[in-house]
């Protein structure tokens, strides 16, 4: 791992166990091993990390949206995984997920949300573009905005569950997602 990674993974940890305010640099640099000024060469600040672990957070969707789908293009296929994956990754980093909202909102580092999010919209974009080639969405479909607001519904949808309305059973959690899929399958087919 290099000091850049250390630093993000170290700063996860202490986020986590004592929250952004009571985590200081230092305690970040003492737990990455690292002198403060090295910190100072990759963050300005310590809530200048929060991009890089909202990054971290979305790469992990779209990893496992990826390894989930492989080669189909099915749009069936499609938004089940979309759904499972972006769920999975809610429900196993809620803790991390209410650090990242908080620490996004501390900072003017929300501007960059779309960036961060830029690799799974356009992977999205370009499923969609080949399903309309086959025939499975109609070619009206701007794929460009449907990938933004089937990520933006799906991510909504599995905080409300993971995150705000703790309340839910298995049960309720696998319902709401068929729900889900029936309503974006219908925008999208």
């Amino acid at each position: 791992m290099n000091k850049k990674e250390d630093i993000i993974n170290s700063a996860v940890e202490l986020f986590l166990e004592k929250g952004i305010e009571k985590t200081s640099v230092k305690n970040i640099t003492d737990k990455a091993g690292i002198a403060p000024g090295t910190f100072y060469l990759y963050f300005p600040s310590k809530l200048a990390v929060m991009p890089f672990i909202a990054e971290k957070m979305v790469e992990n969707i779209y990893n496992s949206a990826i390894q989930n789908l492989g080669t189909s293009y099915n749009l069936d296929e499609l938004v089940k995984v979309l759904i499972d994956s972006i769920f999975e990754n809610t429900r196993k980093y809620k803790d991390l997920s209410l650090l990242i909202y908080s620490g996004f909102t501390q900072t003017k580092q929300i501007q960059n949300w779309e960036t961060i999010y830029k690799p799974i919209y356009e992977w999205l974009e370009d499923c969609l573009e080949k399903l309309k080639d086959t025939d499975q969405i109609p070619p009206v479909i701007n794929s460009a905005n449907f990938s933004r607001i089937t990520i933006g519904t799906i991510e909504s949808s599995a905080e409300q569950v993971y995150l705000f309305d703790t309340e839910k059973s298995e049960q309720d959690i696998k319902d709401y997602k068929k729900s889900l899929f029936k309503f974006i399958y219908k925008a999208l087919s």
